[in-house]
C-alpha cells in the first residue's frame, strides 16, 4: 500500500465520545504537555492509546499485507492558528493512523496533506481516521487551524527489533520474557 487509506468511522460514535470524554479528562487534568514551538499539547504513552493500537492492529496488518506491531501512540490537541509542515515520521512509524477524535464545532475542517510535490487533500470527520506509510509518505496540516482540535496518532512497525519504545506492555509481546 502506497496510497493512504480513509477508515470511515474507524471510531463508532459511542467510541468516538468516550475518547472525547476521557481526552477532555486528562486535558482538564493537565497530563498534556505543551509541545515546544507549535501550537499543541500532547500526551504520550497513555493506556486508553495503546489499547486503541491494539484495537487498531488487525486493520494495519490486514492493510499492510503483513504482520505488523504496536509502537507507540499519543493524543494531541491542536490550537487555533496551529499548522504543521509537510515531515515524514521517524524510525518507528513504519504505519500511522492519524484519529479525528473532537473539535471546537464537532466537525474537523483542517484537512491533512498527503504527498510530496502536489499533495492529497484528505478531510476527517469525527470517528473517521486515515492510515498511512508515515517513514515514506509526506504529511502534514498547511493550512491554519480554525479552532482547537484533538487527535489520536497510533504507530506500528513491521519488525518487533529496537524501534519499538520498550515500555512493559504484555499485550504488545514484550515486557513478558
Amino acid at each position: 500500500m502506497n496510497e493512504p487509506v480513509l477508515l470511515k468511522e474507524w471510531l463508532s460514535e459511542e467510541a468516538r465520545s468516550l475518547a472525547e470524554s476521557y481526552f477532555r479528562i486528562v486535558l482538564a487534568a493537565g497530563r498534556l504537555t505543551p509541545e515546544p514551538g507549535m501550537k499543541s499539547d500532547a500526551l504520550y504513552g497513555d493506556p486508553l492509546a495503546d489499547a486503541l493500537a491494539i484495537r487498531g492492529t488487525s486493520i494495519v496488518s490486514d492493510n499492510a499485507g503483513r504482520s505488523v506491531y504496536p509502537s507507540y501512540g499519543y493524543w494531541r490537541v491542536y490550537w487555533p492558528g496551529a499548522s504543521l509542515e509537510l515531515h515524514r515520521d521517524r524510525e518507528a512509524c513504519d504505519w500511522t493512523m492519524s484519529v479525528a477524535v473532537a473539535s471546537q464545532s464537532n466537525t474537523l475542517p483542517w484537512p491533512l496533506e498527503v504527498g510530496s510535490g502536489p499533495t492529497t487533500t484528505i478531510n476527517l470527520a469525527p470517528g473517521d481516521a486515515v492510515l498511512l506509510r508515515g517513514r515514506e509518505l509526506a504529511h502534514g496540516r498547511l493550512t491554519p487551524a480554525p479552532g482547537w482540535s484533538a487527535w489520536l496518532f497510533l504507530h506500528w512497525v513491521e519488525d518487533r527489533g529496537s524501534y519499538l519504545d520498550g515500555r512493559p506492555l504484555p499485550a504488545f509481546g514484550r515486557g513478558t520474557s
